[in-house]
């Protein structure tokens, strides 16, 4: 897998393998298709492989439930990052709109203070 392949990509591509090999008579079970794509995944999904490892049986676990897996965490993951610059845009968006809204009201303070000592 490379660093700019999706999951959906590398999914299709190893289904095509693995399709091209059936027809060639060869038993090629869904448990070994699991352990190989396992493999040869990129280290940002170590974490969900570990989870795997430890909540799953992998000679039961089909190919597509490991693609259907796999896919929530990179759309999870790209929502996070995706979230994340929004967010913090928003964020200073807020922080400036604040900061002219309290230098206003000091403004403001300031000029009904002045009118006060005049009106005196």
């Amino acid at each position: 897998m490379i660093k700019t392949d999706t999951i959906k990509d590398f999914s299709s591509q190893i289904s095509k393998l693995v399709n091209q090999v059936r027809l060639l008579r060869e038993d090629f079970l869904d448990s070994r298709v699991v352990k190989k794509v396992l493999v040869s995944l990129l280290e940002k999904f170590e974490h969900m492989i570990c989870s795997l490892e430890d909540s799953k049986d992998f000679s039961e676990m089909s190919f597509q439930e490991l693609v259907n897996t796999l896919q929530a965490v990179e759309h999870r993951q790209a929502y996070r990052e995706e979230g994340t610059s929004k967010e913090a845009l928003v964020a200073v968006f807020k922080e400036k709109s604040q900061a002219k809204f309290f230098y206003m009201n000091i403004k403001k303070e300031k000029e009904k203070k002045k009118e006060r000592l005049a009106i005196k």
